[in-house]
């Protein structure tokens, strides 16, 4: 009988010592999942992020293009006026000269 008692308390401390090796690799299997997991959110954030600039920076070249077309559509403008006033000036100069050789 204390034969069967050693017996039976050999196996139940083999058995306490399986069950915590097993608890341990589940807490480690299970931490692993937790920093993978952990891994994929932090690339998906930096992915997001990484896109948010892009758009950014595309927001502003085509603001600064916007700009730089309406300055030079503004400056053609400019020009297209004084070019029409020079022209003005010119016919009437030359329609005063006309008269005066009349």
């Amino acid at each position: 009988e204390e034969e069967m008692k050693a017996s039976l308390l050999k196996k139940f401390n083999e058995d306490e010592e399986n069950v915590a090796k097993l608890k341990e690799i589940k807490e480690k299997d299970a931490a692993l999942l937790k920093e993978e997991r952990d891994l994929h959110m932090q690339l998906k954030r930096e992915n997001v992020e990484r896109i948010r600039r892009m758009q950014e920076y595309r927001r502003f070249e085509t603001m600064r293009k916007v700009s730089e077309n309406d300055e030079r559509t503004e400056e053609i403008l400019k020009k297209r006026e004084e070019l029409a006033q020079a022209r003005r000036k010119n016919a009437v100069q030359a329609k005063i000269r006309r008269d005066k050789l009349m």
